[in-house]
């Protein structure tokens, strides 16, 4: 073993000018790993955040055909006494279709719910762009901002 720190010293002591780009190089290489992985490390929540932060992360589904859960009251009520982590809790019935503006046609995503509960969930008060949320059983129409502006959509209240 000593004889292979001797040939490794001689070598370096040999090229002090190698040795130094040598060292160099070394030094460059792990400070960029540092960098690289304390990115991806401050990156790494928000991330999630912005990748799953505004989904379901637990879907429960019906199993028969008409889809429809008639007890999901007390499945809600489980869930919530089952795993304490679990934060935000929202019923949703899903369907989906087309709409159809001048020539164009765009499938939808038609999702009724409860806001109030929801909300935690989708976060639908920071999307808002114009006007107000629903009050009492009043629908809500959520568009793509892509489709609003290529047909110059306009929102309007019924009061």
């Amino acid at each position: 073993m000593r004889l292979v720190f001797n040939i490794a010293w001689r070598f370096l002591s040999s090229s002090k000018g190698q040795t130094a780009l040598i060292a160099l190089g070394i030094a460059i290489g792990i400070s960029v790993q540092v960098f690289i992985g304390s990115l991806i490390a401050g990156l790494q929540n928000s991330l999630v955040d912005t990748t799953i932060g505004s989904s379901s992360q637990i879907t429960v589904l019906s199993d028969d055909n008409n889809g429809r859960i008639s007890n999901y009251s007390s499945i809600i009520n489980t869930i919530k006494e089952t795993d304490k982590n679990i934060t935000e809790i929202s019923p949703a019935a899903d369907a989906s279709g087309f709409i159809k503006v001048d020539d164009s046609t765009y499938p939808i995503l038609m999702r009724g719910f409860e806001l109030n509960q929801a909300d935690g969930i989708y976060k639908l008060k920071d999307a808002l762009i114009e006007g107000a949320l629903p009050a009492n059983k009043e629908i809500i129409l959520y568009w793509s901002i892509w489709i609003w502006k290529k047909h110059s959509l306009k929102y309007y209240r019924n009061s």
